[in-house]
């Protein structure tokens, strides 16, 4: 097949190029996501004929996707709920599929509309990409973005497919907990809390210390994703293809039949094609079996026990269940935060507390909107704002270069904004540094395109970032806010906002201070004006820093990092 130029689309693409060892001749390789290409280079292909190609989004990109994903999520989790009341009797059933099928459509979305966006400004004739052959889970790689980005046009060429995505898991929906296991526990006491915190791996030792500490004992139920231990005996799972017949109930079958229904309706309007539709809802009822399947199970084996949940706020597909069995009981839940502060809706809110680093105050709700108790807790280091007298050490945050398909990076925005802030911390004298996130870092396409050397962005990196926030006298915040930002509040470093994106005010994208005004937000020609004037005034520094730490300190209303009293 003839292509006038590849376009590399998701992460495991370059993996799929090596392997195959593909030559596209003097074709031009084409990057829109600056991790890729960074990935690509680690990877060791050859950049001789990179083409890194910078998208002009506009303001309203991340809006968008954010709020059609959200609204495409909760029909969809609405319908189900019908479905699970209408088979499980009587309890508490939203929120089973809102959490993880937001973070499906954000990928879904960000595919089709960047493929739209590719589509008006390429002129090559015909592109090439490579298609995966598994359905998405998440926002992993998977054929839907492919189809979703190659819908916009016949210019898009599908060269080769293959097999092999990064992060697919088998045997997702394969399994389920081990029902008599959970029953024997329960009845020899130890059903003291139920925990289920996959992913919480940034205050895994303190979570599991407050564990140990607060529980004398606890049943641990894993997931096939991102899954962490806690004393956990045992596999605490079987396969489904192990149970018997009348361990599958009836309504559980009936329910996956009735998500096939609702999942072909949902996503008919989305995915082009119907053989890839098919393999697409077939994955994800298959998800639902075994989220009614442990629901019905862990419902029966608990029965008579009134165990703390202890549960992570980020959904791999099991928090609805218990969230239901959980007030089924009449029990107790404790929400851990997946980073710093619960991003997403919470299933419903009855004898629920959500847990947060103390400082973040975020307003967080249920899916049907109601209010959820937070708590802030000492997660991090003790927060004390130091007063700054002027900002001679000026921090550029970046929160990350590689999207995962998630969100579009602004990177020449980025080098464009880096110059300028360069240029007038040398003429006023200050220190500027650049910090980028530890685990997406970009680090050589970073170096290139602000002209820093890599050294001195590793140095950076090197540093704990409540260090960085010490020695910080203005933090600015670039693109998407990101939750290390309380460290820069937290040491009374003044933090601002900048980004040429109207990004989504609310909990589910954004930390609450950036939100609510305490830390101001501007476009990027703005957040330039206002830091030359911080940089000129000492006294406006100092006035605005004040303000900003008189208003972050009633935040703070931990005494320790206790968790559970």
């Amino acid at each position: 097949m003839k292509i006038d130029a590849f376009l590399f689309l998701q992460r495991s693409d370059i993996a799929h190029h090596l392997r195959a060892g593909h030559d596209f001749g003097t074709a031009p390789l084409i990057f829109i996501d600056p991790g890729l290409a960074e990935e690509a280079l680690k990877q060791g292909i050859d950049p001789q004929h990179f083409s890194y190609r910078p998208l002009a989004v506009g303001a309203h990109f991340h809006a968008r996707i954010a709020t059609e994903a959200a609204t495409r999520a909760a029909a969809l989790d609405q319908a189900l709920t019908a479905h699970r009341q209408r088979l499980f009797g009587q309890g508490v059933f939203q929120g089973w599929d809102q959490g993880p099928m937001r973070l499906f459509f954000i990928r879904a979305l960000a595919a089709k509309y960047l493929g739209e966006l590719c589509e008006r400004s390429f002129g090559e004739a015909a592109i090439g990409l490579y298609r995966p052959d598994k359905p998405q889970l998440f926002y992993f790689d998977s054929f839907l973005a492919t189809d979703l980005f190659a819908a916009s046009s016949a210019r898009w060429r599908i060269v080769d497919h293959y097999a092999d995505t990064a992060h697919w898991v088998p045997d997702h929906a394969a399994h389920c907990w081990d029902f008599a296991d959970v029953a024997r526990l329960a009845s020899s006491g130890q059903a003291h809390a139920v925990t289920h915190i996959a992913t919480c791996y940034h205050h895994h030792p303190h979570y599991v210390a407050e564990i140990e500490r607060a529980f004398p004992a606890n049943i641990d139920l894993p997931s096939p994703h991102w899954d962490i231990p806690v004393r956990r005996q045992g596999a605490m799972t079987v396969p489904l293809a192990s149970l018997p017949r009348d361990c599958v109930s009836d309504a559980a079958l009936l329910y996956r039949e009735a998500a096939r229904q609702v999942l072909t309706e949902q996503l008919g309007t989305l995915v082009p094609s119907r053989p890839a539709l098919q393999m697409q809802v077939d994955a994800l009822a298959e998800r639902c079996l075994v989220q009614a399947i442990n629901y019905e199970g862990l419902r029966d084996s608990l029965r008579g026990t009134r165990p703390h949940f202890v549960i992570t706020d980020h959904d791999t597909g099991s928090n609805g269940p218990l969230f239901s069995v959980a007030a089924k009981l009449d029990a107790p839940i404790t929400v851990l935060p997946h980073s710093s502060y619960v991003t997403g809706a919470i299933p419903h809110p009855l004898n629920v507390r959500v847990v947060e680093r103390d400082g973040f105050a975020t307003p967080t709700r249920s899916v049907w909107g109601e209010k959820v108790q937070t708590t802030g807790v000492q997660l991090g280091p003790v927060a004390n704002p130091q007063p700054r007298e002027r900002a001679t050490t000026v921090c550029l945050l970046v929160n990350t270069l590689a999207s995962q398909g998630l969100s579009y990076i602004d990177f020449a925005g980025l080098a464009r904004f880096h110059r300028a802030l360069a240029l007038q911390c040398a003429a006023r004298g200050a220190q500027l540094i650049v910090r980028l996130k530890p685990n997406n870092a970009g680090l050589r396409m970073a170096s290139s395109a602000l002209s820093v050397p890599s050294e001195a962005l590793q140095a950076v990196l090197d540093m704990k970032i409540d260090e960085i926030a010490r020695r910080t006298d203005l933090c600015i915040c670039y693109g998407e806010p990101t939750t290390a930002g309380i460290e820069f509040l937290a040491t009374g470093s003044y933090l601002m906002h900048a980004s040429d994106q109207l990004w989504p005010a609310d909990y589910l994208t954004s930390p609450a201070f950036v939100t609510d005004g305490t830390v101001p937000s501007f476009v990027l020609d703005e957040a330039l004006a206002e830091t030359d004037s911080l940089l000129a005034d000492p006294t406006l520094f100092r006035q605005l820093a004040d303000a900003q730490r008189t208003r972050f300190l009633p935040r703070l209303t931990a005494r320790d990092g206790r968790i559970f009293d």
